[in-house]
């Protein structure tokens, strides 16, 4: 067990802030404007256009709101007392700012999307919306998750199950193209893989905490009321590889590597797919070599 357990989850008094409080037009808002909302420790991110847009955090009132200023700048949030740094300023979140947000909340995602570009964040958003359909292999229920010492964040955290299979946690990494890194993939999972015990099963706070997620997310209309976590899941990883050109040797100096203990299947998606083939059509390392 490491020295810092992993954490997810918000306290009762802030769920009951975004189900019937002061936080639920902002919830509703978010829902209209199709964010993705992802629950943190004792703090909620809310991303659009593959950027964090708000963060907002506490255990309880008064609760704090953090926006990067270059979104808020021209909107009635920006004008609002608040703690003003180089790139973020940090507001008391409270019934007025709720009110100001939700008002400007068109303004301020026209001011985060004025660069089009696609990055891995906006392909990553794009998935987690495809993974809702009722027709995707699993669902997605977190995203950019860092482990302690362990470097970097994984990408996502997805949950599948079969119709008679127990539930699956999903450790999923997404590269881009000719992305360099793809040939030290198996470093990177092996690093991820620490999730686990030395036995293979998932770590008590891990599982823990995602139960909580799940139960918080389904709550909040974030999740379908089907998805459940059961106390004994396994776990393997995935690997999407979106826009990839086949004939490059990256993959090949990866999966020649991949270490036999670490189950891992692998997806090669084309550019403008975001909904994942079914399981059966997921790869194994040695059905990816040229």
């Amino acid at each position: 067990m490491p020295d810092v357990c992993f954490n997810r989850g918000l306290s009762d008094d802030f769920l009951q802030a975004l189900l019937n409080g002061t936080f639920a037009p902002l919830m509703a808002a978010a829902k209209q404007h199709e964010l993705d909302v992802q629950i943190r420790e004792h703090y909620l991110d809310f991303y659009k256009h593959g950027r964090r847009i708000l963060e907002l955090t506490g255990r309880a009132a008064p609760f704090r709101a953090t926006l990067h200023i270059k979104y808020i700048a021209g909107t009635q949030v920006d004008s609002k007392p608040c703690k003003r740094g180089k790139y973020y300023a940090d507001f008391r979140a409270d019934e007025a700012f709720v009110i100001a947000f939700t008002q400007c909340l068109a303004q301020i995602l026209t001011n985060a999307s004025s660069t089009k570009k696609m990055t891995e964040a906006t392909v990553e958003e794009k998935l987690i919306f495809g993974s809702l359909l009722p027709e995707s292999p699993l669902i997605f229920i977190d995203r950019q998750v860092q482990f302690h010492n362990a470097p970097g964040k994984l990408d996502l955290i997805g949950l599948a199950s079969g119709t008679n299979d127990p539930a699956r946690l999903i450790l999923t990494e997404l590269k881009r193209e000719l992305d360099n890194r793809i040939q030290k993939l198996h470093i990177q999972m092996e690093k991820y893989w620490r999730l686990l015990d030395s036995e293979g099963n998932l770590r008590p706070d891990v599982l823990q905490s995602y139960q909580r997620v799940i139960r918080q997310k389904k709550a909040l209309g974030l999740l379908p009321g089907a998805v459940e976590l059961d106390d004994s899941p396994t776990a393997e990883c995935l690997i999407i590889l979106y826009d990839y050109n086949v004939k490059s040797r990256l993959l090949d100096r990866c999966v020649v590597e991949w270490p036999a203990y670490l189950p891992t299947r692998f997806v090669l998606l084309n550019e403008g797919t975001t909904l994942l083939p079914p399981e059966e059509e997921w790869l194994r390392p040695n059905q990816c070599r040229r």
